[in-house]
């Protein structure tokens, strides 16, 4: 068998192993953390449904999920360094995935501020930014194996951004905290389904 073979029988290993989810860009403790995140986004909507209407104790009620997403990435950055032992794919995901949101970030702060300047009303100008997001996270979910967690708070954020221009600031926050938490949380199930899925195929990496 000469190289040329070797190299097509390893594309076709890794073809197979992405439609199978072999190679998950996660662990459990990913797992862990998500399904913690989405618990801390219940929080806020918990502080909305019940008729708080002071916004500095509604941002106060965001703080467990801030600090849970900074310790995600602190977490993730310093188990993906170089000199760590860590999956290939776990450490190529989460930097490609820094990369690529804070493109995101510039693009869609340069829509929403074209949008402003064009005179659109705010509300439909944020609305629009929300639902871009998710229709990307939706549509990136379903053709990646490995993001099919994306596709729950890409649903949840192409909801908010429709339903954006139509609320008052009060019931938008219990709305959007509600959907993008639970959303997080079904989330952080399928990412655990797919781990085990992959336990069962053998994958000696699990």
């Amino acid at each position: 068998m000469n190289s040329s073979d070797l190299d097509r029988l390893q594309n076709d290993l890794s073809t197979i192993r992405a439609v199978t989810g072999g190679d998950l860009p996660f662990d459990g403790w990913d797992v862990r953390s998500t399904f913690v995140t989405g618990c801390c986004m219940l929080l806020p909507a918990a502080f909305g449904a019940a008729g708080v209407q002071s916004r500095w104790l509604l941002l106060g009620s965001a703080v467990p999920f801030v600090a849970s997403v900074i310790m995600t990435l602190v977490y993730n950055y310093r188990a993906t360094h170089p000199g760590n032992v860590c999956p290939h794919e776990k450490r190529k995901e989460y930097r490609i995935g820094n990369l690529v949101t804070f493109v995101w970030i510039l693009l869609l702060g340069g829509f929403w501020f074209w949008a402003k300047r064009s005179g659109a009303p705010p509300d439909m100008a944020n609305g629009s930014v929300l639902f871009i997001l998710g229709l990307q996270l939706f549509v990136d979910g379903l053709y990646n194996s490995g993001r099919r967690a994306w596709i729950a708070p890409g649903i949840a954020a192409i909801i908010g951004g429709l339903i954006w221009p139509y609320c008052e600031y009060f019931l938008f926050w219990t709305l959007l905290w509600s959907f993008t938490g639970v959303s997080v949380i079904i989330s952080a199930v399928v990412m655990q389904k797919q781990l085990i899925v992959r336990e069962r195929l053998g994958d000696p990496s699990y």
